[in-house]
């Protein structure tokens, strides 16, 4: 199964996941996005779905519990990245 992780902070071009060091993950690996939303059933109950985004980001710096990512590409910027998205190893 692919390893992917979960956007816990943005602070401006960077994205912080939960996942780092102690889980493997080591500088330079890339990650593709999934953005998550909650939608709500016709029965009114909530889910989240997650939706792939398009870029490649890669990490930058590992921290122990932690990793940051950058865009790869500058036409990928973090505008439209939030907290819970879902990042999957490439």
């Amino acid at each position: 199964a692919p390893v992917s992780a979960r956007v816990i902070d943005t602070k401006g071009d960077d994205i912080i996941i939960n996942m780092g060091r102690d889980n493997g993950i080591t500088k330079d690996m890339k990650f593709s996005l999934a953005q998550s939303s909650n939608m709500i059933s016709s029965v009114g109950t909530e889910y989240e779905i997650h939706e792939d985004a398009k870029g490649l980001y890669k990490v930058t710096a590992v921290y122990p519990h932690s990793a940051k990512l950058k865009p790869v590409d500058l036409q990928n910027n973090t505008l439209n990245v939030d907290v819970d998205d879902i990042v999957t190893l490439e």
